[in-house]
């Protein structure tokens, strides 16, 4: 179906919602050239097929609240919903308030919210201006989580960073997120630019068969550019396996890290982590991993910190089978490189550089 059968206007101040949602419940739609107004669409059901032809442009008709998503493809009760595609469209929110504490409600004020999908594919998206998340995948409350998800070639740009993160997993398995451009997102109380989060609400998450690769994240202002996080004790029965993070391009401002990695802080978990291949620029720590981890390769990347260039430190467990090998590892601060509390592992083939600063110990073994 096309989108003007359902007299979606398209004209850049009617409101399109009503026509949005009457296309979608047929399942596939085809959105044409057009700036479409809409408030909050629910989608609901299998094989939805959303696809953009001549770059239209799907702009959020602002409610006053700041609490308002604009699309949610919505599961009932624990069934996923199945075979989802999104491609070709430009997803926009024109206002944003103000964030000044993490817990603002306005972080949930996302532009596309996925609930459950069991195969999802969003592709050639644009996403501008999010408050919220630009893109998020989540399981609500269920212990089904998202599985057989592919996010690539989307370009976010959060505009002034007073949005929560770009692309937000909340748990799952079988993920891609593969050669997105992601600019200035997060304010500095979020999370940043790519952020696996499991879900403190929920039973049970996982983590699972996840690869990030090829995506150039820029002025994020967040806790970092690509964010592993099970921090909280209510997420302490999550599990995160099977993860590589490879050939990303990551310039982060603020307090940011470039890749924060933290896992098993409260029991320690054998990951299987691949960090590899990555450029990686932060004024205070270029890779941080964190916890009580097993089985972690990092390799071949280029990282230039500040205080630190890379820190791998145990969190109330142990570190374990830790390979940090081939790297290139530049610092201006107190300490180049930082490892400790780690069993069976190896520091080898890396190069250490001070930006101008002779004094500067480059390895420390805690």
């Amino acid at each position: 179906a096309n989108i003007r059968q359902f007299v979606a206007i398209g004209d850049g101040s009617n409101d399109d919602t009503g026509a949005i949602r009457e296309a979608l419940s047929q399942g596939s739609v085809r959105v044409t050239s057009g700036n479409y107004r809409a408030s909050k669409v629910i989608v609901r059901g299998d094989n939805i097929n959303m696809i953009g032809v001549g770059n239209p442009t799907i702009t959020q008709i602002e409610d006053g609240t700041n609490t308002m998503m604009l699309f949610f493809v919505k599961a009932d009760g624990d069934e996923p919903i199945h075979n989802i595609k999104i491609s070709g469209i430009t997803f926009k929110r024109e206002n944003r308030a103000t964030y000044t504490s993490r817990e603002d409600t306005h972080q949930f004020t996302h532009l596309l919210s996925v609930d459950r999908p069991k195969g999802l594919l969003i592709e050639n998206c644009r996403f501008i201006g999010a408050q919220g998340d630009a893109i998020v995948v989540a399981s609500r409350g269920s212990a089904t989580v998202p599985e057989d998800v592919v996010i690539r070639n989307c370009f976010i740009d959060g505009v002034d960073n007073q949005n929560r993160n770009g692309i937000s997993v909340v748990g799952g398995r079988h993920i891609s997120v593969v050669n997105n451009t992601i600019v200035n997102t997060s304010n500095f109380y979020q999370p940043g630019g790519i952020d696996f989060e499991p879900n403190i609400t929920d039973a049970t998450q996982q983590i699972e068969d996840i690869l990030v690769q090829g995506n150039i994240i820029k002025n994020c202002s967040g806790d970092g550019g690509i964010v592993f996080n099970q921090a909280s004790a209510n997420a302490e029965t999550a599990t995160f396996k099977n993860i590589t993070v490879k050939d990303n391009n990551i310039d982060v401002s603020g307090a940011s890290i470039g890749v924060a990695v933290t896992i098993g802080s409260l029991q320690f978990e054998e990951v299987n982590m691949i960090i590899a291949g990555n450029t990686v620029k932060s004024s205070t720590t270029g890779v941080s991993i964190r916890g009580g981890i097993g089985k972690i390769l990092v390799s071949d990347n280029i990282v230039t910190g500040g205080n630190y260039s890379m820190t791998i430190m145990p969190q109330n467990a142990v570190l374990s089978k830790v390979t940090v090998r081939g790297n290139t590892l530049t610092s201006s601060g107190a300490v180049g490189f930082q490892i400790g509390g780690a069993e069976n592992s190896s520091v080898q083939s890396n190069i250490f550089t001070s930006k101008g600063d002779d004094s500067v110990k480059q390895v420390v073994f805690g």
